[in-house]
């Protein structure tokens, strides 16, 4: 778990003002206990080892305040990775104040036990700042996200519980899921053994008001994706920086790489934020990983029952963007899990980010974004040879896109003439499909496409695909080729 880091000084130039806390705090380490300093923009790592210390060993992350945090670990040993934010707590002094980071090196100052070279970091780095007029600069001032190249390639997890995250039920439970409150994922044979995973999504933030729902459809789907990929480009272009996002980052990223949410929009992909960042999700992937062999650090996470948030990023903040502009967003704090548990067997999904653009065609509403996502995943599928059968039956994309159909849509509601809704809503629906399809036409993806009807009552059963068939057989040998 890393955290915020804050300075307090006038000074314009922040990275000299950091410079200089970071020697106050060096000039602090051998008192503190402090094994080792880590600093990145934005965050501050404290591997405290002293065992005299009257805060608990571990990691020491910083708020907007200052305000220490901290987790037991055992004795000398150093934290690696994330600490569940759940784990940590503040650290209180005697008087139930929680302990600053300033306080504690003003302490240590005035205990007389360091040296002049010492004391004159401390006082150029926390002394004097204070004495000018006690402020702290705000997060917005030292949160700078640097500087990236337009992300080209959008990420789509492609196993089958990355596919059924619609169908799943997200439920309020108390504590790990037992058995009965989990789903079964088959995920096919290994040999004549069928193998077994076991799924199920914990909702641990407020519950919903009457009329609210917790279920995630398709939308969510190409949202978390877009959540992941921007993540994954940014680690990519800069590993060591946190990765900051905006709601807009999201919203750009879901459709093509650009765009600018509208305000309603905003309010629909916070709904969706709130729902990753408090829903966790219990995955025991034992029998797929033993039977598969997989046999990596990473792997072991997921045996015997591993649980996450679907995103960790807790809370929002302000930063600055690469041109300067203040905003509201978050920091995501690592990779998402959905996007580690597939990458354990290589099920990932790349497209050009500029597929997801089909403006030119349709307008990015709601069911548009969920259609979407369903429609080019499968056709991904099927252009890597994963998927034979190219048609997709309009029931199913229904189903798995977790949109009602217009029979249950307008269902508890009044209409003069309930047929004719239900045929004005399908028409709609088709329209979008077909707009989506005709996109993907036009950008190559695709050679061409077919409305199926029933033969009977003339009702539009689903879509065929067209598609390059040598491209589909030089996917299939690649592959072939990988596994040797």
């Amino acid at each position: 778990m890393a955290a915020k880091k804050k300075i307090t000084d006038q000074d314009p130039q922040l990275e000299e003002s950091w410079e200089k806390f970071q020697a106050a705090l060096e000039a602090c380490k051998d008192f503190f206990g402090i094994l080792d300093i880590k600093a990145a923009p934005g965050f501050l790592w404290l591997y405290i080892i002293a065992d005299e210390l009257p805060i608990p060993r571990g990691v020491y992350p910083l708020d907007e305040k200052f305000i220490i945090y901290g987790a037991d670990v055992p004795p000398g040993e150093k934290l690696e990775g994330d600490i569940p934010i759940e784990k940590l707590r503040p650290i209180m002094q005697d008087d139930g104040a929680p302990a600053t980071l300033y306080q504690l090196i003003l302490d240590v100052a005035s205990s007389g036990q360091l040296s002049p070279d010492q004391m004159a970091a401390v006082k150029a780095g926390v002394i004097d700042p204070l004495q000018e007029d006690g402020s702290i600069i705000t997060m917005e001032q030292i949160l700078q996200r640097p500087a990236f190249s337009p992300i080209k390639n959008f990420i789509m997890p492609r196993n089958k519980l990355h596919n059924k995250l619609p169908l799943l039920p997200l439920q309020i439970l108390d504590g790990v899921p037992t058995n009965g409150q989990y789903t079964l994922l088959m995920q096919g044979k290994k040999g004549a053994h069928q193998v077994t995973s076991y799924v199920a999504l914990r909702y641990v933030g407020e519950a919903p008001g009457r009329g609210g729902k917790l279920k995630l459809n398709a939308y969510d789907v190409q949202l978390y994706d877009a959540i992941t990929s921007l993540y994954i480009h940014s680690k990519k272009e800069r590993p060591n920086a946190p990765v900051m996002i905006t709601l807009q980052n999201i919203w750009a990223c879901m459709n093509g790489g650009k765009g600018r949410a509208t305000q309603s929009q905003l309010e629909r992909l916070a709904k969706s934020w709130d729902r990753f960042t408090n829903t966790k999700i219990y995955l025991d992937a034992s029998d797929e990983i033993r039977s598969y062999g997989i046999k990596t650090p990473e792997a072991e996470l997921f045996i015997d029952g591993y649980e996450d948030m679907l995103i960790a990023a807790p809370s929002a903040i302000h930063f600055r963007t690469e041109r300067g502009a203040k905003v509201k967003g978050y920091i995501i704090e690592h990779e998402p899990i959905l996007y580690r548990y597939s990458a354990l067997r290589g099920e990932l999904l790349t497209i050009p980010i500029e597929l997801l653009d089909t403006s030119d065609k349709v307008s990015n509403t709601e069911d548009v974004i969920a259609f979407r996502s369903y429609i080019i995943r499968n056709i991904a599928l099927m252009r890597q040879g994963d998927r034979d059968n190219h048609f997709m039956r309009l029931e199913t994309i229904y189903k798995e896109t977790g949109i009602e159909p217009p029979a249950d849509r307008i269902k508890g509601k009044s209409y003069a003439d309930p047929q004719r809704e239900i045929r004005k809503q399908s028409k709609k629906d088709r329209d979008n499909i077909a707009g989506i399809l005709e996109s993907l036409k036009g950008k190559g993806y695709i050679l061409g496409y077919e409305e199926r009807k029933d033969p009977t009552s003339g009702a539009v059963t689903g879509y065929h695909v067209e598609l390059d068939q040598a491209l589909i057989e030089e996917a299939k040998a690649k592959r072939k080729e990988r596994r040797r």
